[in-house]
């Protein structure tokens, strides 16, 4: 029995080996540097250890607001994603005719280069000299204002983030 707890070992070793040297020794490698004030990559040198890049990076309205970002991405993307997974496999199993036109729907997003959907989502929502966007086009047709999705208010910025998100994690 022995013998063979040496055997696995030895397995799993080169990939024990990959992760502690491509995965772990960065991690740890980081972590250190995190504390070293005024470190300069160019001389590998600093002039201190010491919180003052935590309390930087703490106090940077930027990073604030990316902490803002995503936690609404994360609250709002998770569910909705998962309900409409599993609506989806309900659909799979319940409706024995339209099976595969749904599987194809479900798993697009997965088969689609992700440059292709971006650029889909770009006709959708990105205003250009020629034409301003189908979801805007559709917007004025119902007869309200078009929205500047791309740099236009915060919420329309993050409306479409998410909803890229939900296309692409959909399989």
């Amino acid at each position: 029995m022995e013998k063979q707890n040496w055997k696995a070992f030895l397995y799993l070793l080169p990939a024990l080996v990959f992760l502690g040297v491509f995965l772990v020794y960065p991690l740890i490698d980081v972590f250190i540097y995190s504390f070293e004030e005024g470190y300069s990559s160019a001389s590998q040198s600093y002039f201190g250890i010491g919180l003052f890049n935590y309390e930087y990076v703490l106090h940077d309205p930027y990073f604030k607001q990316a902490l803002i970002n995503t936690f609404v991405l994360v609250i709002v993307t998770v569910p909705i994603s998962t309900g409409i997974a599993l609506m989806i496999s309900l659909a799979l199993n319940s409706v024995k005719k339209l099976r595969s036109f749904l599987q194809t729907i479900y798993f697009l997003p997965y088969v689609t280069n992700t440059i292709a959907v971006g650029m889909v989502f770009m006709v959708l929502f990105k205003e250009t000299p020629y034409s301003q966007g189908v979801v805007n086009m559709l917007i004025q047709w119902v007869g309200l204002s078009p929205v500047d999705f791309m740099e236009g208010p915060w919420w329309a910025k993050m409306f479409v983030l998410c909803f890229y998100t939900i296309w692409i994690v959909m399989p």
